[in-house]
Formats: C-alpha cells, structure tokens, sequence
C-alpha cells in the first residue's frame, strides 16, 4: 500500500541576474517506502541537476487528491466529517486532509465546494491554505 510523503530538498537555482541561490523546494511523493521516495525524486532530479540534497522526506496526512492540469499551485484542506459510531450510538468526527491543486484560492475553495456537492454525509471545511509544494509525483 502506498503513502504520500513530502520530501525537501535544497538545490541550487539560477537568479534572474544570472546568480545562483541555494533554496530548499517541496515535493510530495506517492510512493511504498522513504527510500522508494529519495529514488523517485533523484529520477525526477536526474534530468535537470545533481547538484541537490535531501534535507527531508516525511509521511503527508493526505486522503485525496484534486487535480488541475493548468494550475500550479497547491492548496491544503481541513475537512471534518460526521459519521455515526453504531456500537457506540453516538456520532463520530473525521478529520481529513486534501490537496486542490488551482490557480487561486478562490477557485481552489469552488473546486473543493464542487467535490463534496453530492456529499449526504455532513462536512465542516474548518480550513484551506496555499502549500509550499512545487509539484506531486503520482505512481
């Protein structure tokens, strides 16, 4: 079973005035293992620089997925659903995390406001921000 991972890496860029600078870069990766993850972003890697190094790789708490072919940035939900505890017989919250990938956050709320459109099962949104993540590396 695959997980997704967030992975950082520290990579030397080119300056608009031709200079370089050393910034550190997000991805979030869907692999097995964390060494599947650092084999897949050198892959990635391999055919712009091997001038990086990993300064991280850790276990992302993200359930789904939206994506958005023309857009480049990345938004992170806060979702809560209610479901019924039936040996409890009480309602239970679950929290989930979500990835919207859009050009803005205004459509990055309709985007996800449009996936829970069908939803008979109440939901909270109690949050959604931009993420520092540059690209997702899907199986």
């Amino acid at each position: 079973m695959s997980n997704w991972y967030t992975c950082k890496i520290k990579i030397d860029r080119t300056q608009e005035d031709g200079s370089f600078k050393k910034i550190t870069e997000t991805y979030l990766v869907n692999a097995v293992s964390y060494t599947e993850v650092e084999a897949r972003m050198t892959e990635f890697l391999s055919a712009e620089t091997t001038e990086y190094k990993f300064t991280s790789i850790n276990k992302a708490n993200i359930s789904d997925i939206f994506l958005n072919e023309g857009a480049e940035k990345w938004y992170k939900a806060k979702v809560s659903f209610v479901s019924l505890d039936e040996a409890a017989g009480r309602e239970k919250k679950i929290v989930q995390h979500m990835l919207i990938q859009s050009i803005d956050f205004q459509h990055a709320t309709e985007e996800l406001l449009k996936e829970f459109k069908n939803f008979t099962v109440p939901y909270d949104i109690h949050s959604l921000t931009e993420t520092n993540i540059l690209d997702v590396l899907e199986y």
